[in-house]
């Protein structure tokens, strides 16, 4: 199967073009390099790689972002591969040494025909490491796991490789700059992709001064591409929470006018009924965006579990702390259901179906 290597820059130094030299000599068929609006000051880089012989060199007018890069990149390999391929995509600033490319590419081959990205997993407790980038890393790859439920030591990596046959999904993934590559391994995780890691070397030259990582403003797209289908889950019980008030308002107001116990009864439960296909509802097309037919009985399962379980949690907290507020009791519970519930709604309710 042939190789090819994706190099999205921006700004890049001399050092590229013997980089792509280099990459051509390791048994890679092709190496396409994105320049993503650097402008005419950088002629002397690009001009020359595009003269190389197996190097294309696709250009943006105006900086689009990483993920645009990758996707230019990705969307010409669509259209112009004639045979399956490894596609590996690698860093322009030096961070990835031509030898590790090589060993990601032959760890995805080893896996195939499964469905699979291999991931250039660096070591942050060297001591070249620096500070902002060993935090930043441990503080992603807890988040991802707390959002994900996979653990990955190495979140930020941009040395992956992955088949041909993923090109589609690739390009169907949302995000232009920095937050697509974070949302490439979440998209992975939710989509029965497994994440292979293969350990590679750790470079950071000169501090890693040649990132054009910005450490607030892309750092906030990362986050927020990370936790969106949380708060988006958050919303979606905020939401059915405010219709299952509205809709017990109707009923009791409208329908069960008394107050005896069966009309209370009848209008809590028609009320909880319609909060709860709301609720499921958006699970299924705002959310996770997918399910089964069969995701409705399980939601109703778990629907059921968690009313169970909350009302035994408060039952017994308030047994274990007689002098605590039980609604505080029931606060504590029902947010330890809430990161409950959602992986058991991303893992099993709304569970995507497996591709062949």
């Amino acid at each position: 199967m042939m190789r090819v290597v994706v190099i999205p820059a921006l700004q890049p130094d001399t050092r590229l073009i013997r980089y792509a030299g280099a990459l051509l000599k390791r048994d890679f068929a092709q190496v396409i390099v994105v320049d993503d609006g650097s402008g005419t000051d950088y002629a002397g880089i690009f001009d020359p790689l595009s003269a190389m012989p197996g190097v294309t060199v696709l250009r943006h007018a105006e900086n689009r972002g990483k993920g645009a890069a990758l996707k230019t990149a990705f969307r010409y390999l669509s259209e112009n591969l004639k045979h399956p391929a490894v596609i590996v995509t690698a860093d322009s600033d030096g961070q990835h040494a031509e030898a590790d490319v090589a060993q990601v590419a032959q760890q995805l081959e080893q896996a195939l025909p499964a469905r699979a990205i291999a991931l250039g997993t660096r070591d942050f407790s060297g001591e070249n490491v620096p500070f902002k980038s060993r935090a930043g890393n441990r503080i992603t790859t807890f988040c991802f796991r707390l959002a994900c439920g996979v653990n990955l030591p190495d979140t930020q990596t941009g040395l992956r490789a992955f088949s041909s046959e993923l090109l589609g999904e690739m390009l169907s993934i949302e995000g232009d700059r920095y937050e697509y590559e974070m949302r490439m391994l979440s998209y992975a995780a939710k989509n029965n992709i497994a994440l292979l890691q293969c350990p590679i070397e750790t470079v950071y030259e000169n501090g890693n001064a040649g990132s054009h990582f910005h450490p607030v403003r892309d750092s906030a797209r990362v986050y927020r591409a990370l936790f969106g289908p949380v708060l988006k889950y958050a919303a979606a019980s905020l939401a059915g929470t405010a219709v299952d008030l509205g809709a017990f308002f109707l009923l009791s107001t409208f329908v069960f006018r008394g107050e005896s116990r069966p009309e209370v009864l009848a209008a809590t439960a028609l009320a909880r009924l319609v909060s709860a296909s709301a609720n499921y509802l958006l699970n299924r097309h705002f959310v996770f965006r997918q399910g089964a037919s069969y995701s409705v009985w399980r939601y109703a399962v778990l629907a059921v579990c968690t009313l169970l379980l909350s009302s035994e949690g408060v039952y017994q907290g308030a047994h274990l702390f007689p002098e605590a507020v039980t609604t505080l009791l029931k606060a504590v519970v029902d947010v330890l259901l809430f990161v409950v519930n959602y992986q058991l709604c991303r893992k099993w309710v709304f569970k995507a179906k497996a591709r062949k």
